[in-house]
């Protein structure tokens, strides 16, 4: 049978389970949904849309090959299969789509296998709730091989477009967790700046500057982060662009006076402040920035 129309459970149905088993019931898969709690919003929005919601555990995953998990964490997903019985995932494929670190997902791995499932995915969607299986949906997946990946393919395309990371469980993982430092450091930044404009008289309201100009100067600036990671894989690190290390270094210095001298808290920039400084004192100030990075893995 074509594993395009197998039938999927899922487990954990919040926000993000609800829109993906929705998305799998409106594209004629055969839906089985379990939760711990049953009287729930997103549980019976997954119900309206054509899933069937099964209260044992033990039945749920009795009733597909296919178990994706959308469980809050890793500790949940232990947790709520610690009382399985033996057998209750022997030959089944599992994805994993819970947010965890590089290590949990190794280690999850394992502990699926020993239960007897015959593939292990780990996988991290890059969208809200709102956007799953739209044109904008995409996940990264990774474990098993690139053959065994080919025949769940066409299933998470109904979820999103699915890039494959390769075998190393771990890689999705990382991916995600990088990939969601940027995006916190990039809103760290933001409020930061925003806390600054606030701060510029009792009656400022800061969208206006924030989607005006501050939107449009980030956006600009996106490339400089793939050149930075260029330098970084190269060791190009004296290579400034007209933007020495020394003199970022002082623009930083400036934002965190700036900020205390306002009685806003700093501390989401002092961290670089002083890593900036460290990379000076070594190496002087007028090589590039992307040298910052190589200090983060200085223990």
């Amino acid at each position: 049978m074509s594993t395009s129309k197998q039938p999927i459970t899922i487990l954990g149905i919040g926000n993000m389970g609800s829109a993906i088993a929705q998305s799998f019931a409106k594209a004629d898969y055969t839906v089985t949904i379990w939760n711990r709690t049953a009287d729930r919003s997103q549980v019976k929005a997954a119900i309206s849309a054509g899933a069937v919601f099964e209260p044992d555990l033990s039945s749920a995953l009795s009733k597909s090959d296919i178990i994706a998990t959308l469980l809050l964490d890793y500790d949940k997903i232990y947790a709520v299969l610690s009382g399985i019985p033996t057998g209750a995932l022997t030959g089944k494929t599992f994805i994993n789509i819970a947010n965890g670190t590089p290590k949990q997902a190794s280690e999850m791995q394992d502990y699926i296998r020993k239960l007897g499932a015959a593939k292990y995915f780990d996988s991290a969607i890059m969208v809200t709730p709102e956007m799953v299986g739209g044109p904008h949906s995409f996940l990264v997946i990774s474990g098993e091989d690139a053959t065994a990946f080919e025949g769940i393919e066409i299933i998470l395309g109904h979820v999103g477009k699915s890039v494959y990371l390769g075998p190393t469980v771990e890689a999705a993982a990382r991916y995600d967790v990088a990939a969601l430092a940027a995006m916190y450091g990039m809103l760290s930044g933001g409020y930061l700046a925003m806390a600054i404009l606030k701060n510029g008289g009792d009656d400022v309201k800061v969208q206006p500057t924030v989607e005006g100009s501050i939107v449009p100067f980030l956006t600009a600036l996106v490339p400089l982060l793939g050149r930075e990671a260029a330098n970084w894989d190269t060791e190009s690190f004296d290579d400034a662009a007209g933007n020495s290390l020394g003199m970022q270094y002082l623009g930083v210095k400036n934002i965190v006076q700036s900020a205390r001298e306002d009685g806003i808290d700093a501390g989401l920039l002092e961290h670089l402040m002083a890593v900036m400084d460290r990379a000076i004192k070594d190496r002087g100030g007028e090589g590039g920035s992307s040298v910052i990075g190589s200090y983060l893995l200085k223990q």
